[in-house]
């Protein structure tokens, strides 16, 4: 996925220096080096994906999504993700009536398709080249 920046959990160091960033921001005295590293990776991404006319979304791991945010992340139907849910393959919860799936879960289960995408490749080309086909 383009644009994606992977991020490891936080250290208190990063989470004190980020809320000194904010302090300073909405006072307008904020430099560069007030920012934690992973806050000028973000920032540098973020200017990278409007630069090339992208929208932009920014989910915390902790949250949970709706069926059709989940549904768009894995770039699949809703009525396929719900098939996936009621089959028990990705977990989910309800609130209320309906259906809500954590991010974590939704990309947990995004990278094990990619694997099991690109093992099905390599059986694939290493038949073709079996079979001499001229892969």
């Amino acid at each position: 996925m383009p644009g994606t920046l992977e991020v490891a959990q936080p250290t208190r160091q990063d989470s004190l220096k980020a809320a000194e960033a904010a302090e300073r921001l909405t006072h307008g005295h904020l430099v560069q080096s007030d920012l934690p590293e992973i806050v000028v990776q973000l920032l540098a991404l973020m200017l990278e994906e409007l630069a090339n006319g992208r929208a932009l979304s920014l989910v915390p791991i902790e949250s949970d999504m709706t069926t059709n945010e989940a549904a768009d992340y894995l770039n699949v139907s809703r009525p396929y993700l719900i098939r996936l849910l009621d089959a028990g393959k990705i977990p989910f919860h309800r609130v209320g009536t309906h259906k809500r799936v954590s991010f974590r879960e939704i990309k947990r289960y995004k990278e094990e398709q990619k694997k099991r995408s690109y093992a099905v490749l390599a059986e694939l080309q290493a038949e073709a080249q079996d079979l001499n086909l001229g892969y």
